[in-house]
């Protein structure tokens, strides 16, 4: 129970945190074209963002180091799509949907990817 109780709570952890990186790399405005509530509300989820990342480095959980053209990696990579791109290698990752996460080595979260078939 405990476990299954650490595991869920940590699942729920890192799809927040993806959400912010979600956030974070589609925000496109720039400071002098947002409104004052937009600007304040934008500082308010990057301070969210970055409490919680500090948080999760403090208990020495790291992301999965995943990124495009890496090798596709059953051990730590979960592939949710397949795609067929000249640009890439046979069996490549394509894009990194969200980011895995891992501590002392073990897997908790394997990264979401679309890879090269």
């Amino acid at each position: 129970m405990k476990k299954d109780l650490f595991d869920s709570f940590f699942n729920d952890i890192f799809d927040i945190i993806d959400d912010f990186e979600l956030y974070r790399k589609n925000f496109n405005s720039t400071k002098d074209s947002m409104g004052k509530g937009e600007y304040e509300s934008n500082k308010s989820y990057l301070r969210i963002y970055r409490k919680l990342a500090l948080a999760i480095k403090k208990l020495k959980i790291e992301q999965v180091p995943c990124k495009e053209g890496d090798l596709f990696n059953p051990n730590f990579h979960d592939a949710k799509d397949v795609t067929s791109d000249k640009k890439f290698k046979e069996n490549t990752i394509v894009k990194v949907i969200a980011a895995g996460y891992q501590r002392n080595g073990k897997l908790l979260k394997p990264a979401s990817v679309i890879i090269n078939k």
